[in-house]
């Protein structure tokens, strides 16, 4: 068997065991069926989408229990550690949130910690609702490993509406014009971009995107494929763009999450923030209304790709609650219920027999552009790359966060790139 590449050391799993699992979020059952659902929605809308999902299921069956056991940190940065030592514990949950893609073939099936459902994908008739990018997210040797729920995409820009009409300030079309208003606003004393480096990720999320821009869709997949260096020109030029944004965000970004970034462009604290589709369910959930409060787009100049993220369940080998966890399944495949769960997410629902008529602006055109525009697999989210790659990615880009040293980062990331993909 394959063995976890990422070590875990001793302190974090002490840590993570005592105290993040989330007070009051197991729903207690007296002698009846359970199930236990392992996930890291917690953030606003997150939280919303599951609680919807738990709360709808329990109603279905009646005399069913689900235990949620949610574990806060964005990205599944904290989620993904406590899986990985209760699985090799012998202690699995019976259903865990995954995101599709390398994340989950090349670390859970490759190592033989999954049961297959191809059996289930036949007798639900999956296979018809879902698109071929999306089933080969969670295919592995023809078999499937996972149900896709979610689609969300990672290159979207956050703003504040009053903010720009306010000083009359045009929507950036590129990363350039957006470094440029970024300059304008810090000018007129506004904190042009609001990022969170708590958790490192989003760092590395705003590069990749860059990256998305500087490198084009050909360029991309080779450096995800470990086939061209990253000590190329596209990289060095992401990395320049990456520093000069970095001139323009507010000084506490360390102690903050994604979503309290976001929620600085709600409270003019900030102009903009850059971030995944998840934002507008954090928006949504607090009861702010897109093209009212705030606007987005598409990452300036990226309107013609689509940075790709889904969320999948799996279930892993000798669970305890077999038949309730195939019962979360199909539960969750409904169209009706995917519909709901997801607009609270702020994702698009991932089966693509659903109506989008009726979601919000931004989702609309989203599910537009993910049948017309490029797919492009995220890094940070596990889509395109192994999760030691990401691991050592988001340490070396929060370095560079400090440091400036484009030279120096190309060197390493050129050399984890050689050992990781």
């Amino acid at each position: 068997m394959i063995k976890f590449e990422t070590v875990i050391p001793v302190f974090l799993i002490i840590f993570i065991l005592s105290f993040m699992f989330i007070p009051g979020s197991v729903i207690e059952a007296e002698d009846n069926e359970q199930l236990e659902i392992f996930s890291w929605w917690t953030a606003t809308g997150e939280a919303e989408g599951l609680n919807y999902l738990i709360e709808n299921f329990e109603l279905n069956y009646p005399g069913l229990s689900v235990i949620n056991s949610a574990i806060h940190g964005g990205a599944g940065v904290n989620a993904k550690e406590v899986v990985k030592i209760r699985i090799l514990q012998g202690d699995p949950p019976d259903i865990f949130q995954v995101h599709g893609g390398s994340e989950l073939q090349d670390t859970w099936i490759a190592g033989g910690y999954l049961q297959p459902l191809t059996a289930l994908w036949e007798e639900e008739r999956w296979k018809e609702s879902y698109p071929e990018t999306i089933k080969d997210m969670v295919k592995y040797n023809d078999e499937f490993y996972a149900l896709p729920v979610t689609i969300h995409r990672s290159n979207r820009l956050w703003y504040n509406k009053d903010i720009f009409e306010k000083h009359d300030l045009v929507i950036p079309e590129s990363t350039e014009e957006l470094i440029d208003t970024s300059k304008k606003l810090s000018d007129l004393g506004i904190i042009p971009l609001a990022l969170s480096s708590q958790n490192k990720w989003p760092i590395s999320h705003i590069f990749e995107i860059i990256l998305f821009e500087e490198a084009g869709q050909e360029k991309y997949y080779k450096l995800i494929s470990g086939k061209l260096s990253w000590e190329n020109d596209s990289v060095k030029s992401s990395l320049k763009k990456l520093e000069d944004l970095f001139k323009y965000v507010n000084e506490d970004h360390a102690a903050l999450t994604w979503s309290e970034a976001a929620e600085m462009v709600l409270t003019e604290k900030a102009a903009m923030t850059i971030m995944g589709t998840w934002a507008g369910g954090y928006y949504y959930s607090r009861d702010y209304v897109e093209n009212k409060d705030y606007e987005t787009i598409p990452f300036p100049g990226e309107a013609e790709f689509f940075g790709l993220v889904i969320d999948t369940f799996a279930l892993p080998e000798d669970i305890t609650n077999q038949i309730e966890a195939e019962k979360w399944l199909k539960f969750v495949s409904k169209p009706e219920i995917q519909h709901d769960f997801t607009s609270l997410m702020g994702a698009l629902p991932a089966r693509m027999n659903i109506s989008h008529h009726d979601l919000r602006p931004y989702l609309q055109q989203d599910r537009i552009d993910l049948e017309n525009q490029t797919i492009i697999p995220s890094i940070t989210h596990g889509t395109a790359t192994r999760e030691v790659f990401i691991s050592s990615l988001n340490d070396e880009l929060n370095q560079f966060l400090y440091t400036n040293d484009i030279n120096a980062t190309l060197e390493r990331l050129n050399e984890i790139a050689e050992l990781f993909l």
